[in-house]
């Protein structure tokens, strides 16, 4: 397979998973990590083992540590054309990741989501509904996506550092290309997510609800 893409996986305390992580996604391209400032010796693992990663010099959020990624990714690789994001908590299945490559290598395509079979928090659930209802796509939250490098581009610095780059799908349906998405059978979680509290991200997954729904009614 030709590897014409760069994999991104931000990790926060994800000591347990990122060397399976990173093992498994290197055969499909390069991969950088970014760590999001652990405390549980992720950073040291990497380290040992001479793992290329980027380190955050505190904890940054999950949009903003993806979002550097981007930006590193469009500067450092010129020549790629697609650009894989990735969670670090073996939640989502790599092998799917060459189906997702053949969906994405469409002219009219720009975005590629995988479309989990089942979600954790209930505010997931109604974010689903509400991006059913209104865009046609169910899982935008999914931490598995890949983008065209030139859409990327065009709209990395106009990213939101708190809606979980939905933004992204926005700009994409405005641009009038198409998103498409592949439906994935998730792996479970053996520990909480890293991601935060549940009560926090709960919270901050109905402030994006509460967002889009007000663009919506302006617009």
């Amino acid at each position: 397979m030709e590897k014409n893409q760069v994999i991104i996986i931000p990790c926060y305390n994800e000591a347990k998973t990122i060397l399976k992580i990173y093992n498994k996604a290197k055969k499909f391209g390069k991969v950088i990590v970014i760590d999001d400032f652990s405390i549980d010796g992720t950073r040291d693992l990497l380290e040992k083992k001479n793992i290329f990663f980027l380190k955050n010099k505190k904890n940054y959020g999950y949009e903003k540590t993806l979002i550097n990624g981007f930006k590193f990714v469009l500067k450092k690789f010129k020549n790629i054309e697609y650009i894989l994001t990735l969670d670090a908590d073996n939640e989502l299945p790599i092998k799917y990741i060459p189906k997702i490559l053949k969906k994405i290598n469409k002219e009219d395509t720009n975005m590629v989501i995988a479309k989990r079979n089942k979600f954790n928090r209930v505010s997931e659930r109604l974010i689903s509904l509400l991006f059913l209802f209104f865009f046609k796509i169910k899982d935008p939250l999914s931490g598995m996506k890949i983008y065209k490098r030139s859409f990327l581009k065009k709209y990395v610095k106009s990213l939101s550092k708190n809606l979980f780059l939905v933004d992204l799908i926005i700009f994409c349906i405005n641009d009038g290309k198409k998103i498409n998405e592949l439906k994935i059978n998730v792996n479970k979680r053996k520990d909480k997510s890293r991601v935060g509290s549940s009560f926090k991200v709960n919270l901050k997954i109905l402030n994006i609800l509460l967002k889009v729904l007000f663009k919506k009614a302006i617009s």
